[in-house]
Parts: C-alpha cells; structure tokens; sequence
C-alpha cells in the first residue's frame, strides 16, 4: 500500500487527508467516506503519492548588472 496526499481544489490546491491505498481514486473514496468529511456536494479532487510530495519554497533574486556601449 502507498500512502497519499488528497487535494481538494477550492481556491487553490488544499490538503484534505492522507491515507493509506492501493490507487489514487481508493484513496480520493477513502477520505471522502471518513465520517468527519461527509458532504452532500463534491468537488474536484486530487491524490499524489506521499513519496512524490514534495513542495519547495521558490526566492526569487534580482540582480543588478552595469551594461557599457
């Protein structure tokens, strides 16, 4: 079994639940069934192995160069 990260997008990409499953779509169906997540709507969602989550923090740098012509 892997385990996965479920996503939920509402205004972004937000963490729903993780899980342990045989697919993704067992996984979406397994926090989706967990009694504290039961809703009447759906929504989209979205499930990645743990082992492949791995968010990075991007810094964006400027730098200033001098140009002679």
């Amino acid at each position: 079994m892997t385990e996965y990260v479920v996503l939920e997008k509402e205004e972004g990409w937000l963490e729903y639940g993780r899980v342990n499953s045989r697919s993704a779509q067992s996984a979406i169906k397994a926090v989706m069934d967990h009694p504290e997540n039961q809703r009447t709507g759906g929504g989209t969602f979205v499930a990645v192995p743990a082992r492949s989550w791995k968010p990075v923090t991007v810094k964006v740098e400027t730098k200033t160069a001098l140009k002679f012509s």
